[in-house]
């Protein structure tokens, strides 16, 4: 890189060496040369050749210095940078000959100049105002090249070019976004990427007044900490923003890696929130709007589990006898954030199901080896799960489980082929997530083996 670099001054400190040399040589011949010989001429006209060979080698030197020392501090400086320092110089070179062709001296040149550097002005005034901007945003660098910024307008984009008039953005689309630098410069600017890339942001959700705060944060987090893409650390959270016509509206704050990835990380956000919603059988806020036909939320217990396991993989596919069998003989557990995942009260053949909150084995650094969200299995006998995995989940927030007696199961596995294929590959995706066989291990009954 520096090769190619130090190429750039080879032609402009070639031609100072040739101009110097011509001039050399003119000195010498010149006491041979006739009286009516121009040699006066020729050399100005050298002189010039040299003065602006000169302006040009030390243009392109700035112009190094200033992109290999931005580079050694960790940031790209903007093309105007170099552009405006190689136009300056020679603008000084260029006076500078007129000044020594003309024998004037250099206020005097200028002077001379002032109308129509006027006239040029009034006319370039909107475009002077642009330079002038792009060198003011140079100089006080609110947003380096990469950044992403929001202008005054509320327009999104990644900082790509920064010249003379305007500065260049690609938004999420992969749009070009062409914006003056005078209107950025006299704007608002807001720069995701500082002081660091990543940032908070948040969704805003409305739960009823039937759903307690507690239970409220927990559902929320666990869907939260569910989602791909965010980061763990800082760690997520949720906040009570108030009383609204529809329940209370909370705030789950979290954050992300860089702008390019938030309306992905929202989506998936939100996405979880309505899983976990309907994982733990609590009607959306739009359908409590709207159920003013006498029906309402269902409060049965027995009605609130069916509606969990038809949401949940494997069980979305029993028939409704197997469905009811298994509702009817389930137990509701709230864990307290903090208690491990053998602690809760179930027997070795039950089936423990996550319906709110989660569980992990981390400690919310970005190292986080596996979180268990709502339609996880806790407990899949006879297989490793939560209650085998080392180091134990801790109930990362407030959660609820569902313990499935494991007779129910067993009878639904043999009876129901759907919902046997469904949970053998359950059991696969345990074993890969273990580092095991990708083939589940036979159990003696036959039911989980691999179809």
């Amino acid at each position: 890189m520096l090769k190619i670099a130090l190429k750039r001054l080879v032609p402009p400190a070639a031609l100072v060496i040739v101009f110097c040399l011509a001039l050399l040589v003119l000195k010498r011949l010149e006491p041979s040369l006739g009286p009516e010989a121009p040699a006066g001429d020729v050399e100005i006209a050298l002189g010039s050749m040299l003065f602006l060979s000169v302006a040009w080698f030390v243009a392109r030197l700035a112009q190094l210095a200033i992109k290999h020392g931005s580079a050694l501090r960790g940031y790209k400086s903007p093309r105007l940078y170099h552009q405006l320092t190689g136009a300056v110089i020679l603008l000084i070179g260029v006076v500078g000959v007129i000044a020594f062709a003309s024998g004037g001296t250099l206020p005097g040149v200028l002077a001379t100049s002032s109308v129509a550097i006027a006239i040029i002005g009034f006319a370039l005034r909107k475009a002077i105002a642009d330079i002038f901007s792009g060198v003011a945003l140079g100089l006080e660098r609110p947003f380096n090249i990469g950044d992403w910024i929001e202008a005054e307008d509320g327009r999104v984009g990644q900082v790509l070019e920064i010249n003379w008039r305007s500065t260049r953005l690609q938004t999420r689309n992969k749009v070009h976004l062409i914006l003056p630098n005078s209107r950025l410069a006299e704007g608002r600017i807001v720069n995701f990427s500082a002081p660091q890339r990543y940032y908070r942001t948040q969704v805003r959700t409305v739960l009823g007044t039937e759903i307690s705060v507690a239970r409220a944060r927990s559902l929320l987090m666990g869907a939260v900490l569910a989602a791909p893409l965010i980061r763990h650390s800082p760690a997520p959270d949720v906040r009570v923003e108030g009383f609204v016509e529809r329940g209370i509206a909370y705030l789950v704050r979290f954050w992300i890696s860089d702008e390019a990835n938030e309306v992905d990380c929202r989506d998936a956000v939100l996405a979880m929130i309505d899983r976990q919603l309907r994982i733990a059988g609590i009607d959306l806020p739009t359908v409590q709007l709207l159920a003013h036909t006498g029906t309402g939320p269902a409060t049965d217990e027995r009605t609130r589990t069916l509606r969990t396991l038809s949401e949940v993989e494997p069980f979305r596919y029993l028939r409704a006898r197997s469905a009811t069998r298994l509702a009817e003989g389930a137990m509701r557990i709230i864990v307290p954030r903090g208690q491990g995942a053998r602690r809760v009260a179930a027997r070795p053949e039950d089936y423990v199901l996550l319906t709110e909150g989660a569980f992990g084995n981390t400690d919310g650094s970005e190292g986080t080896k596996r979180i268990f969200v709502p339609g996880d299995l806790l407990s899949l006998p006879g297989h490793d799960t939560a209650w085998t995995a080392d180091p134990e989940p801790v109930a990362v927030a407030d959660s609820a489980v569902l313990v499935l007696r494991g007779e129910d199961v067993e009878a639904a596995l043999l009876r129901e082929a759907e919902f046997r294929r469904a949970m053998q590959r359950i059991v696969r995706a345990a074993h890969r997530g273990a580092g095991q066989s990708r083939r589940a291990p036979a159990r003696e009954d036959g039911l989980l083996l691999p179809a």
